[in-house]
């Protein structure tokens, strides 16, 4: 088939009247095929454009009829554009609530109907979306007036962006942050705990190592000893959620050491623990003691959840991250999953377990899931935790693994009586565990001298060089409130003798002391609140190591 532009135009006579009809007339059919090609072309490069955008695309008529959906919006909806056929944006999303498809309808209404130039900016909303495959999202939609070159409606498009994992990255990145500031105030009362457990402990340790102590105040004693046991693990709970105890990172068997961890949990109840690990399953990097406490408090929580009975069913695999998540970089972790048959966590308070000081019991501290949290994001691993009324709790964690394997641990010396001579000299801002410590040095044959801040510490120890008689151990506290800590009094000390046997102590957790000790060299640390036999074992190891300073 082919096409012409015809012109037609009168031929007139002499006398000017029209004698005849003359014309032109012009193929133009290669320019009319190029232009259809164009109009083809165009036509699918938009089509290409539209399918490829990931947010979900609507386009609908000047009645709010559905005419396209981009595939994304296909998956929202659960239909496909073949069979729109004049349907509704609320027969179109069918899965959705009833209150969900009038609000994707309002905003494609409200733009239709508004007169003149208003709604030439698009319109915005919030909301939760069902979707046939995906359930519940978060999506943002986002309505606009579609107008020809004279202003007038053709139609309007609405845009759908799923924010769901958006929003969740959001919320974890706000808890992370909540816990960080939280934590400074938890590491500071940590702190001072430790000081004031430090001279009760000292204290009860002399007492019980009285031989003639009656009975029935023994007892008393012990218990009141246990109990400080119990707040110093408290304390401890309190530096690790403060974002103290630096993991020892060392590699670890998990599968054993979640056996162990139900076997002392689960001990004596009605809650049975079943694990399921592949003979190849990696270990992982971390502190035995630390990823012990994250699943010992995963375990009890299980229990509590149970009173009737019921199991903990936990697996582990090898998991390949291949893309960065959260704080999580690339690479091999160890996925746990540990789930229970409990009543599963309400989905009102699901968003809070892990915000600290939260519980949903009522004798618990709402520390538990906080450490929890804490642990593993020091560890480099992350927690999940995906649970419904009705189908027990259910948490993954990811922890980086290793191909190292264990070595050996030595056990602590038991502690023995200074040599003759001996001496030793104690800084600390707190008189009661200056008095407790200076009882049990004496006691074990050391010459003690205390100091309150570490100008007196470093004229105490000029004092002993100059007499020919320099200490044999010095223990110096991290921090004092207004004069010189630890660390400067460590400088100060080490200058004049690099092989002095100094130790630092403090009420804060072991990576504030590394990171304090770093700065003097590598130092030995005793950690407050510390027993008698931690501490005769430290001055005891710390003695070995003397040597005659330098003249």
């Amino acid at each position: 088939m082919r096409s012409f532009i015809t012109e037609k135009f009168p031929l007139f006579d002499a006398n000017g009247k029209i004698s005849a009809v003359g014309g032109f007339c012009t193929e133009i059919t290669s320019q009319l095929d190029r232009a259809d090609e164009s109009l083809a072309a165009e036509r699918e490069r938009l089509a290409v454009t539209v399918r490829s955008i990931a947010e979900g695309l609507v386009a609908t008529d000047t009645l709010g009829r559905v005419i396209l959906l981009n595939p994304t919006a296909e998956n929202f909806a659960g239909t496909k554009s073949e069979s729109l056929a004049g349907r509704t944006i609320e027969d179109v999303f069918s899965a959705a609530d009833t209150q969900e498809r009038a609000a994707l309808a309002k905003l494609v209404g409200e733009v239709l109907s508004a007169p003149g130039d208003e709604h030439l900016t698009p319109s915005s909303r919030g909301l939760t979306l069902t979707t046939p495959t995906s359930g519940k999202r978060d999506i943002v939609a986002t309505s606009a007036a579609v107008r020809d070159r004279q202003g007038k409606h053709i139609g309007a498009v609405l845009s759908l962006r799923d924010v769901t994992e958006q929003r969740r990255l959001d919320a974890e990145r706000f808890k992370m942050r909540g816990l960080e500031s939280l934590g400074f105030l938890a590491g500071g009362i940590a702190h001072d705990f430790n000081n004031l457990l430090g001279g009760i402990i000292g204290n009860l340790g002399l007492i019980l190592d009285e031989p003639s102590l009656p009975k029935e105040a023994r007892d008393s004693l012990e218990e009141i000893s246990r109990i400080c046991a119990r707040a110093t693990a408290l304390s401890r709970q309190l530096l690790t959620f403060a974002g103290g105890g630096s993991p020892a990172r060392a590699p670890i068997d998990l599968p054993s050491l979640l056996q162990d961890t139900a076997r002392l949990v689960l001990r004596s109840t009605c809650v049975h623990f079943h694990l399921s690990a592949p003979p190849g399953v990696s270990r992982v990097l971390g502190d035995d003691a630390q990823l012990t406490q994250v699943f010992g408090n995963l375990f009890v929580n299980s229990k509590d959840a149970m009173p009737s009975g019921g199991g903990i069913w936990a697996s582990l695999e090898n998991h390949d991250l291949t893309v960065p998540l959260l704080h999580l970089a690339p690479g091999r972790y160890v996925r746990a999953v540990v789930r229970d048959d409990g009543p599963g966590i309400p989905p009102e308070i699901l968003p809070h377990i892990f915000d600290p000081y939260f519980s949903s019991k009522k004798s618990g501290s709402g520390l538990g899931l906080a450490i929890v949290h804490s642990v593993l994001k020091r560890h480099g691993g992350h927690i999940w935790t995906e649970s419904s009324p009705g189908s027990g709790a259910h948490f993954v964690i990811l922890l980086p693994a290793t191909d190292q394997r264990p070595e050996a641990r030595a056990g602590a010396a038991p502690a023995r009586r200074a040599p003759s001579g001996s001496s030793a000299l104690i800084m600390d801002d707190e008189p009661s565990i200056l008095a407790a410590a200076r009882r049990i040095l004496s006691g074990a044959g050391y010459i003690v001298e205390t100091a309150s801040e570490g100008k007196q510490a470093l004229a105490a120890y000029k004092r002993s060089r100059k007499n020919g008689r320099p200490f044999s151990v010095i223990i110096l506290d991290l921090t004092i409130r207004g004069g010189m800590g630890g660390v400067e009094a460590a400088r100060r000390i080490l200058s004049l003798d690099e092989r002095a046997p100094v130790i630092l102590s403090s009420g804060y957790s072991e990576e504030i002391m590394s990171a304090a000790a770093s700065r003097v060299g590598k130092l030995p640390m005793l950690r407050k609140p510390y027993t008698r036999e931690q501490l005769l074992q430290a001055t005891a190891r710390a003695s070995r190591r003397r040597r005659v300073p330098k003249k």
